[in-house]
C-alpha cells in the first residue's frame, strides 16, 4: 500500500463532490435531467449527456483539481524513488568494488 498517495486519493473525490454541488448551487449546472449512464462511461462525453455543456466544463474544473491536488504528492513519490535508485545504485557499485579486489581462484596473497 502506497501510504503516500492515501492523502490524495481521499481528497479528490470529495473535492469533486464539493464542487459539482457548489456549482449545482451557484446555478451553474442544471439538476441532473434523469439520463442513466453506465460506469466506465468516457468522462466528458458523460458530462455532456447528463448536464450539457455545463457538464462538460464542470468535468474539466473537476479534473483540473484534482490534478492540481494529487501534484506534490507525485512529485514527493517521485523523489523517493529516485533517493531509492540512488542508493541500490551506489550499494551495487559498492559490490562491484569489493568483488574486483577478491582474488581470482581462491588464491591467498601473501
Amino acid at each position: 500500500m502506497n501510504m503516500r498517495m492515501i492523502i490524495p486519493l481521499m481528497v479528490t473525490p470529495a473535492v469533486s463532490v464539493l464542487s459539482a454541488y457548489l456549482l449545482t448551487i451557484v446555478g451553474f449546472l442544471p439538476y441532473h435531467n434523469g439520463v442513466s449512464i453506465p460506469t466506465g462511461f468516457p468522462v466528458i462525453f458523460g458530462g455532456f449527456l447528463v448536464n450539457g455543456w455545463q457538464g462538460i466544463v464542470a468535468q474539466l474544473v473537476q479534473f483540473i483539481l484534482c490534478v492540481v491536488i494529487y501534484i506534490p504528492f507525485m512529485r514527493s513519490q517521485d523523489k523517493a524513488a529516485l533517493a531509492e535508485e540512488k542508493a541500490i545504485a551506489a550499494q551495487e557499485a559498492l559490490a562491484e568494488k569489493e568483488a574486483a579486489f577478491q582474488p581470482v581462484g581462491g588464491e591467498e596473497l601473501a
